[in-house]
């Protein structure tokens, strides 16, 4: 059993600080409704599964939808005789290694035991790869800005359909379809020609917006909105109200599901990176020796234990590293945000440090790093091995450009 509804209890009345009396509210109501992979029993009490995987809950008001999601092991290397793998689950575990150009894609968490060469890995909820990654590409999470134009499409298609359930609420409607015999579908096919007339338009932006996704949504949604272009094609199918509210829930599950991976980060966590570009909506972590002409995109925090050689790294949290920089003055950019700080525990000459809208370059070599913005919003540097300011110290040491950008 997966879920179980228990009839609410009223709560004892009370009294307040002036001795009036208080009434209790009355018992939360919560109508469960069961997915893929379970049902609901008969009472419409309890969601049973049908078979084994990962449980998923999902949100939207008073209604808790409840879903198996199936878990995929592969064992040995992805590679060019077992093809790419792109699964619409909760979780996936390579292991092996994913070898050059070959694609592991997931709308779950993805788990690699070994390394990544010349590959692509991409999860909606979290990605960890046990070993190294070498000319690849990895990435947690879908960009804010595309989760933010689905939004939009989803909020239009939403409030087309209240638009809809308002016209065929009115008592006239109801007249119309009970005294001349005119089917629901008819006056819906209508209503979309004269009224909705944007509707075909977002969905085919929507329809877009979904194929720029490495692989497409969960089936659950896409049986939602195939609803949707059913009602498009074949209004005539709509015998009652209580079908389009179906629909109209169906869509509000779709606005809860992308609501909540714009607010769930999804975090990464790779052994060692080389050649590499990496993108995570959560933080990133790198537990090995570190990485070398890497480029890191967060907009959570990044730590790498061992070095940064070579590469970007644009956080929106904070940045702390272990050794970054070459005595021989690679090319090595950190920047966060106003509010983020930068630790590096060996910090060598050449390093570019941004932090907000403020620039600058070390030019000497620092043990214990620590660089942020004061109040009056100017860089400061200082070593946290001796809480020394070293912009003060030593202003050879940094150059401050509140410009926002070093070449």
């Amino acid at each position: 059993m997966l879920a179980r509804k228990h009839p609410g209890i009223t709560g004892r009345s009370g009294r307040n600080v002036c001795g009036e009396v208080v009434l209790p509210s009355p018992p939360h109501n919560v109508i469960l409704r069961a997915g893929r992979g379970a049902i609901l029993s008969d009472d419409g009490n309890k969601v049973i599964a049908q078979k084994s995987g990962r449980p998923v809950l999902r949100q939207s008001g008073q209604v808790y939808l409840i879903y198996m999601e199936d878990v995929l092991f592969h064992d040995g290397d992805v590679d060019i005789q077992t093809g790419n793998i792109c699964f619409k689950g909760s979780l996936v575990i390579i292991r092996g290694n994913v070898r050059e150009s070959m694609t592991v894609g997931a709308t779950g968490i993805i788990r690699v035991d070994g390394i990544v060469s010349g590959g692509r890995v991409a999860a909606y909820e979290r990605v960890r790869i046990e070993g190294n990654v070498i000319n690849s590409v990895v990435c947690a999470g879908l960009s804010d800005e595309l989760l933010k134009d689905i939004l939009i499409c989803i909020d239009s298609l939403e409030e087309d359909i209240k638009k809809v359930v308002n016209i065929i609420s009115l008592p006239t409607f109801q007249d119309v379809v009970q005294n001349s015999g005119i089917s629901y579908g008819y006056l819906l096919k209508l209503i979309i020609e004269k009224k909705l007339v944007e509707i075909p338009v977002i969905m085919e932006k929507l329809d877009n917006l979904f194929k720029t996704l490495l692989f497409g949504i969960p089936e659950d949604l896409e049986n939602i909105f195939m609803a949707y272009s059913r009602l498009l094609t074949n209004p005539y199918q709509i015998s009652s109200i209580e079908n389009l509210c179906q629909l109209l829930q169906g869509i509000g599950f779709a606005r809860e599901y992308f609501k909540g991976m714009r607010t769930q980060k999804a975090n990464l966590e790779i052994g060692g990176a080389i050649n590499c570009r990496i993108f995570a909506t959560g933080d990133v972590s790198i537990r090995g020796k570190g990485c070398f002409n890497t480029n890191i995109r967060a907009d959570g925090s990044v730590r790498i234990n061992g070095v940064f050689r070579g590469g970007e790294i644009h956080a929106g949290g904070s940045v702390v590293i272990g050794e970054a920089g070459t005595e021989m003055g690679v090319r090595t950019i950190i920047e966060v945000g106003e509010r983020g700080t930068v630790k590096i525990g060996e910090c060598n000459e050449g390093i570019i440090i941004r932090i907000g809208r403020r620039t600058g370059r070390v030019t000497g070599k620092i043990s214990g790093l620590r660089a942020e913005l004061d109040r009056d919003g100017n860089l400061q540097i200082k070593s946290y091995n001796f809480a020394t300011d070293i912009s003060k110290l030593n202003p050879c040491l940094i150059n401050d450009n509140p410009a926002g950008r070093t070449s």
